[in-house]
């Protein structure tokens, strides 16, 4: 007669000791050391979802949140994702907002006509530019943000509409510590060989980088605190 012993009959375990509030109130990381990310359909990229075209104003030469995303004056992105922006006149943009954990986040631009981000946003809620411009969008990149830190070869199988997808882009964590406002995504990035069409649907599995979180028990899974 074989035997079999039940361990738990919780829905999730929890192992080691990675510790990070805004992801989980308890220490611990998903029990399988490989983490099957399910994003699930993702929106198409808009270049005008989160500023309509319009001229900067005031003395911070601020847009107004007033793209497709934006309610009450903040773009909420479903699926964090990288910020992209155009606009006339030499400039630098200032894109503030929240993370994955809805930390608070900032990103600037090189001085030009045109941005393409780094970092995922989950929000955004300012965009400023050191000199007055005109004809500004800026709307969401393809560039999709990850809930743990990956280091070099930390995705190991992405699925587009349950395929493989072997010509995506990962770009892992950057872990510039303290980070600044030009530094890349503190958990890492991917971009998916076929870009999101609010119809295909996408997952990896990826593994965390430290899964004890580390020496602080937070970045080694978490990434440093964004800025």
């Amino acid at each position: 007669m074989t035997t079999r012993h039940t361990i738990t009959r919780a829905e999730a375990m929890y192992a080691q000791g990675a510790y990070y509030p805004p992801a989980n109130a308890l220490p611990g990381l998903p029990l399988d050391p490989v983490n099957y990310v399910n994003f699930g359909v993702i929106a198409t990229a808009a270049a005008n979802g989160i500023c309509a075209s319009q001229s900067s104003a005031g003395g911070n030469n601020a847009l107004t949140i007033n793209g497709a995303l934006a309610t009450a004056g903040v773009a909420t992105i479903p699926t964090p994702r990288n910020v992209v922006a155009a606009w006339t006149n030499a400039a630098i943009a200032t894109i503030t907002g929240t993370d994955y954990y809805g930390q608070p986040q900032t990103e600037v631009s090189a001085s030009g006509t045109s941005h393409t981000g780094k970092k995922a946003f989950a929000t955004v809620t300012a965009v400023t530019f050191n000199a007055a411009v005109t004809g500004a969008t800026v709307g969401t990149g393809v560039k999709i943000g990850l809930p743990y830190r990956i280091d070099i070869n930390g995705v190991l199988v992405v699925l587009t509409d349950n395929a493989p997808d072997s010509t995506y882009t990962a770009v892992v964590a950057d872990t510039t510590s303290p980070a600044t406002t030009a530094t890349g995504d503190v958990r890492g990035t991917i971009t998916f060989t076929s870009a999101p069409n609010a119809a295909r649907a996408y997952a990896a599995l990826i593994k965390i980088a430290d899964r004890t979180g580390g020496t602080d028990k937070k970045t080694g899974a978490y990434g440093v605190a964004p800025v």
